[in-house]
Order: structure tokens, then sequence, then C-alpha cells
């Protein structure tokens, strides 16, 4: 169920592109102006857009809650980035909502884009780690 679950999450990034902006890594829709995830590079502390893995979990019959490990693997396994222990939602229904915090405009705006989706396919087995000496800049 893993590798499905991987799958099925790399397949509906298609088109994102990875940005370092402040010390942390993001992954976004620059089109759609949506952020997917956001990593910080010091300490591996992850966050994850709610509201994309909800709707995407909704098809695999998976609850998304805090500290999810589908998440957590895919861009541990998929992205190769390393995450610590902290793994949270933007938001949490009845705990916190910090969906405000996350600026992907921002990103986009003043982040450095280092790697376009269509330059990797986390689930061939060759993950962003793998091809760092390669970057994607825009030119």
């Amino acid at each position: 169920m893993d590798k499905i679950i991987c799958k099925v999450i790399s397949d509906s990034v298609q088109g994102s592109c990875l940005y370092s902006y402040r010390d942390s890594t993001w992954l976004v829709f620059p089109e759609k102006k949506e952020w997917i995830i956001s990593l910080f590079d010091k300490n591996g502390y992850l966050w994850y857009n709610h509201d994309f893995f909800r709707n995407l979990f909704l098809y695999l019959d998976i609850s998304l809650g805090d500290n999810n490990p589908h998440v957590k693997r895919w861009v541990q396994d998929g992205l190769g980035l390393m995450v610590g222990d902290n793994c949270h939602p933007d938001y949490l229904p009845g705990e916190y909502d910090w969906r405000g915090d996350f600026d992907v405009h921002e990103v986009i705006r003043e982040g450095v884009r280092i790697l376009s989706e269509d330059k990797f396919h986390p689930t061939d087995g060759d993950s962003l780690r793998s091809r760092e000496s390669q970057p994607f800049f825009e030119s």
C-alpha cells in the first residue's frame, strides 16, 4: 500500500517546482500559487498543506491528521529530503489554523527555483538528492 500511496502523491505533484526560500525547501505549483510542503533545512521540521493532502487522501480512504507517516515517508523517499521529528499540517481542525502563515506568493517571488518537477519523478527510484548536482535554473 505504501508504494501506491507514494505513486498517487508523486502523480499529483506533476508540474510542481522546488524552491529554496529563507532556509527552507518548498514544493510549489507556481501557476496555481499553491504550496505542497515546506521543510526547514536546519532541523527537518516539515509542514504540509492540509487541504492538498486531505483532498488527495479522500480517494485513498486515509485520514490526514498530525504527523502523517505517508507524507513524511514520501518527502524522505520520494524527494530525498531529511525530515525531523516534527511533521505537521498547516491546519488541524479544532486545534490550530496557520494557513495564513505560508505565503506561497512570497516564496515564488523571492525564492530561488532549484528544480522543476519535470526533471525528476519521485516514483522512478531517482530522488532529488541524486539530482542536486544538476539543478534546474530558469533562464
